[in-house]
This record gives structure tokens, C-alpha cells and sequence, in this order.
């Protein structure tokens, strides 16, 4: 196999990595939380892939945190199920690579492939909200960017970006666009700003939105700039 239809064949299967140095307990502004950190390796003849997954888990008992923390365990749960599927299916076709075309093949790549979500959590007095730092990684092409929920500690549901920043559609979308600098202004021209779709975080009065990075380059944990939330 040629390695120009090597890599989109590898990118279709959805690896995930996370770098950064691992989180274990910490306290936030108004709510204390632990992370729990799910880890799995699967062996092939010629591969072998990682797993880490972190889990906030929140501290309380009321009904609000119990509905947060049921739906962070459901998002672990779909992530680990999605792994199994894609990455198990990764690793094993690299491991083939050995057989098929000795060419191809990489050691030191088909032996450090890695699934690794982790998690940061940022609290206020109304809000929780999750970020989840994610990289794609299929053996010789990476992908990374950032993904967010955030919950009322109220009623323990998700928020959507339209109880934040008031308006219409239109309206919404243009409060998102003037609050851009120069050169996100430029990139979101070419972007399609579906509200229902778009994962942010709350930091103080502030909504940040997730911005997701182009294929096979390093976007990172990034945002676009913050956008004032409307009282």
C-alpha cells in the first residue's frame, strides 16, 4: 500500500491522544472534584496502543451533581466504547503492515500509539464545565484540537450556547464574530457557526467555544476568543 493512501485510511479511524501531564485531585472554585483515570493496552504481534481516559468526578450529593456526574461517566463510556472499536481496529491493521509490506512499516511509531482524553474542569457559582484535550493520532498523522460540555449546578443539565448569549441566530452568530480578533474573524468566514452544535466552557461571565484545528496539524487546547455572557 502507498503511504499517500496509507494515511487517510489510518485518519478514518478516529485515534485519540492527549499530551499533557496527568491530573489527580483538585479543588475548583466552588466545587471539589477528583479525576479518575481509566488506563487498557491492547497487544498485537506488531502493535501495540494505550488508553487514558480521565473522568471528573464531582463531589455532593445533591441531584444536580449526580446528573453531572452520570453524564460524564456516559461520555467515558462512549469514548472507551468508540476505542475498542477504532483502535483495536488501528492497531491490528498496523501490525498486518509487518506482513504486507515490510516497507511500511514502523517500528517505534507502531509500538507508541496512544487513546488519551484528559480533562479539565472549570467552576463558577452557576456553572461547571468540562474540556476535554484530544489528539488524534494514527500512526504517522496527528490531529489535535479540544472539546467542552458545561452544566447548571442547578439543575444539573447541559447548558446550551443560546441561555448564555441572547438573540436570534443571526444575532447570536454576529456577537460571536465581533467579539473575534482579526485573524479568527478570517477563519470563521469559512466556518459554519451551527449553535447547536458548538461546545464551549465558561470561565467567569465569559463563554469560550471550542475551536476545532484542521487534519494533520497541532491546533491544540484552543478556544476562540471569549464571548461576554448576556444577563
Amino acid at each position: 500500500m502507498k503511504l499517500k493512501k496509507l494515511l487517510p485510511a489510518l485518519a478514518a479511524a478516529g485515534m485519540l491522544l492527549t499530551l499533557g501531564a496527568p491530573a489527580s485531585q483538585v479543588q475548583a472554585a466552588k466545587v471539589k472534584y477528583k479525576i479518575v483515570k481509566h488506563k487498557q493496552t491492547k497487544y498485537y504481534p506488531y502493535s501495540k496502543i494505550n488508553y487514558t481516559y480521565e473522568q471528573p468526578v464531582l463531589k455532593g450529593k445533591s441531584s444536580a451533581i449526580k446528573k453531572i456526574n452520570n453524564s460524564l461517566a456516559s461520555a467515558y463510556k462512549k469514548n472507551h466504547k468508540s476505542f475498542k472499536k477504532d483502535g483495536y481496529s488501528m492497531a491490528k491493521y498496523v501490525s498486518n503492515l509487518y506482513d504486507t509490506d515490510i516497507d511500511l512499516y514502523y517500528y517505534e511509531l507502531a509500538y507508541q500509539m496512544a487513546e488519551v482524553t484528559q480533562a479539565h474542569v472549570y467552576s463558577g457559582k452557576k456553572y461547571v464545565s468540562v474540556g476535554y484535550h484530544r489528539t488524534d493520532s494514527a500512526y504517522q498523522a496527528i490531529h489535535e484540537w479540544a472539546e467542552a460540555a458545561t452544566y447548571s449546578l442547578k439543575t444539573g443539565k447541559k447548558v446550551k450556547l443560546t441561555n448564555l448569549i441572547k438573540g436570534n441566530k443571526r444575532t447570536v452568530q454576529k456577537k460571536i464574530y465581533k467579539a473575534q480578533s482579526k485573524d479568527n474573524k478570517s477563519l470563521l468566514k469559512y466556518k459554519s457557526l451551527d449553535l447547536n452544535k458548538l461546545e464551549f466552557i465558561v470561565k467567569g461571565n465569559k463563554v469560550y467555544i471550542t475551536y476545532h484545528s484542521a487534519m494533520y496539524s497541532y491546533g491544540g487546547y484552543t478556544f476562540l476568543d471569549p464571548v461576554k455572557i448576556d444577563k
